[in-house]
């Protein structure tokens, strides 16, 4: 690597004085050289002012890099198959992906997105636009599908491999999907609601080269009609551009079952280029990814790591607390891409000499929190923390890249300009903004919680692609925020920013809660518990459970548990929700849920007894027990046990 007396010495001033001397501009000499100087020169400010200073011109020099190619790439119209296919001039023979003892250079990635290219757009005859549903786990292959339908402008939905039954017909009827591929584990799970999908043509098995004898379906296997295509770029290459859809991620955003986001190649590679050059993963790293591709943080900002920059991406299918450090150290990995339940599962660990004995330079992710980061870092000897912040389908972000515990990012007043991001006060009962005496929202001071929003505008960066249900975009929007007629979008994030600028999550609004790394939809929850129980109200949320990271489910039944069939319940909702959107609190009730003049269901109130025995008055209270896989009465010798840490979820 070059040494930074070289690049400033030889490179910076040159070049900044040439300005300086064509231009005569002192201002422009400044900005040009500051930034390079506190690099060159770590302590030209002394203690919190040098943090503060090298914090500040670290995100404008970082943000700048990230406006200049995101601009490029948008003026020269490319498609993420075709920046791809650009590296591979120079990079093909580069490993970016290693799963398993299977090792996928950059070429090979290639030839099998052109199989999948020339199969789709001959056999499949598929048009710019359509849709291919894909249902399987993590792997090399899968990041290949999407990127070779991507190359005859169609559209991949990346669908969630944990959904189920109604939730999953819903997320491939509302993509209009024309074709399925389902993965050889997830056909049990796809075959009841097959029947159901009036837009599926075709359903395709990838059986990842596994051996069909003992399985019996009529379904034709992909990866046998791929052999059969070549590995060349398709005949026909259609126009597919910049600001062209390349896939669906679904998110439950604040209401409703998942919804499909556009991810356009304009945020899949301005995700990955903000983490490249503001988080600085680098091309030679090794990041090791366990997260699934079907989210934004596996599927937008890894893998456009390994797409866009030749970094080597470590794929696993589920992470195994277990496994970690020797998969660390037998891949070399520099780079660990978490979410915060998977660091404190690696705390709940056996102390081992060879916590410390690894390669890891940084870690980054989202959800580390505060009680756990400190110790975190200490006891694996982490040198760089990168805390983040984003949504898949709005149109703000940040980053804590200097280390402060618990921070999400900062936002200082040029931030805020720059990035027209602010967080304004909301009412806490209703989620609705606080208007002042001219109808016009109110910028929330240091320390006091409020929803962060985001101004729409024209401009690319701060658009907002939204959803492909339009209906579902307007919702997500807020208009005369602070003049007449201007709209932002709404995270339904509360946070709160401190003295330094420093910026805290608090708090999710609306109808969602995190739990196991998964955003929980309560209008599913409540949807799925009200069928299962005669069409009662239920009101659904999240609780806090020592020492877990998110929100554990709780919903709230409007009827009594001597009226409910507890063993059939527990089978029902164990069959007709996800894992992590099952509650692991039942609380009912002997009267009716409390709603508003416009029939909302009030829940601060259940929120703040939660699954309490001294909260919750004659109400009986149930909890998931694992063991039995049904619910079983909350006692206070039970409740306790989970207030200590004695029963863990």
């Amino acid at each position: 690597m070059m040494d930074k007396s070289v690049i400033f010495l030889g490179y910076v001033l040159p070049v900044c004085s040439v300005v300086f001397l064509l231009g005569g501009h002192y201002i422009l000499f400044l900005l040009l050289v500051l930034p390079f100087a506190l690099w060159y020169y770590p302590s030209v400010f002394p203690g919190v002012v040098g943090r503060f200073a090298r914090r500040e011109y670290r995100a404008a020099l970082g943000s700048a890099q990230v406006v200049l190619y995101t601009f490029l790439r948008g003026k020269e119209n490319l498609s993420a198959a075709t920046i791809f296919e650009r590296r591979l001039k120079k990079h093909g023979d580069k490993v970016i992906f290693r799963y398993g003892d299977a090792r996928w250079t950059a070429q090979q990635v290639d030839d099998y997105a052109n199989r999948v290219a020339n199969h789709f757009l001959n056999a499949e005859k598929l048009e710019k636009g359509d849709c291919v549903a894909l249902v399987a786990t993590s792997c090399p292959q899968y990041i290949a599908m999407w990127l070779g339908l991507n190359k005859i402008g169609v559209i991949a939905a990346l669908i969630n491999i944990n959904v189920k039954d109604e939730a999953l017909k819903h997320a491939i009827t509302t993509a209009k999907a024309k074709v399925v591929i389902v993965g050889l584990d997830l056909l049990v799970n796809y075959l009841p609601i097959q029947s159901a999908l009036p837009t599926v043509q075709r359903t395709l098995l990838f059986c990842e080269d596994r051996d069909l004898t003992n399985t019996k379906t009529d379904l034709s296997c992909l990866d046998e009609l791929l052999k059969e295509q070549p590995p060349t770029k398709p005949e026909v290459r259609r126009a597919v551009g910049y600001y062209d859809t390349v896939y669906y991620i679904y998110t439950s955003g604040t209401t409703g079952l998942p919804k499909p986001c556009l991810i356009s190649t304009h945020r899949l590679y301005t995700y990955a280029i903000s983490h490249h050059y503001i988080i600085r993963i680098r091309g030679d790293d090794v990041l090791y990814c366990t997260l699934p591709l079907y989210h934004s943080a596996g599927g937008l900002i890894a893998i456009g790591q390994a797409l866009f920059f030749g970094t080597t991406v470590v794929l696993r299918k589920s992470f195994s607390a277990s496994r970690f450090w020797e998969d660390i150290r037998q891949y070399q990995c520099t780079v660990f891409h978490y979410v915060g339940e998977l660091c404190r599962y690696l705390l709940a660990q056996p102390p081992s000499p060879m916590d410390k004995g690894h390669s890891l330079r940084l870690i980054y992710g989202v959800g580390l929190r505060p009680q756990i980061w400190t110790e975190f870092v200490e006891r694996f000897g982490i040198r760089m923390v990168a805390e983040c912040y984003g949504s898949t389908e709005g149109n703000v972000g940040m980053v804590n890249f200097d280390g402060k515990p618990g921070a999400i990012g900062f936002s200082s007043k040029w931030v805020e300009y720059v990035k027209q991001q602010y967080v304004i006060r909301v009412d806490r009962e209703t989620n609705e903004p606080i208007r002042n005496d001219r109808g016009l929202c109110i910028l929330c001071k240091a320390n006091e919680p409020g929803e962060l929003i985001g101004r729409i505008s024209n401009n690319k960066f701060s658009q907002f692609d939204g959803y492909l249900q339009k209906d579902a975009t307007q919702k997500k929007k807020l208009q005369n925020v602070f003049e007449i007629g201007d709209v932002f979008f709404r995270t339904g994030d509360i946070l709160v920013k401190d003295e330094e600028d420093y910026v805290f999550f608090v708090d999710r609004t609306g109808d969602t809660f995190r739990w196991k790394g998964e955003n929980v939809s309560t209008t599913e929850v409540e949807g799925t518990i009200s069928r299962l129980t005669h069409d009662v109200d239920v009101a659904a949320f999240g609780v806090d459970v020592p020492g877990c990271e998110g929100k554990a489910g709780m919903a709230c039944i409007a009827c009594l548990d001597s009226d409910v069939d507890m063993k059939k319940l527990s089978d029902d909702i164990k069959q007709g929700l996800a894992a992590f959107a099952r509650p692991l609190f039942l609380r009912f009730l002997g009267a009716q849920l409390e709603v508003t003049g416009t029939f909302k269901i009030m829940k601060v109130r259940l929120r703040e007894a939660a699954y309490d025995l001294d909260k919750v008055g004659q109400d009986h209270l149930y909890y998931w027990e694992a063991t039995t896989s049904s619910y079983q009465p909350l006692t206070n010798d039970i409740f306790h046990r989970i207030q200590t840490g004695a029963i863990r979820f």
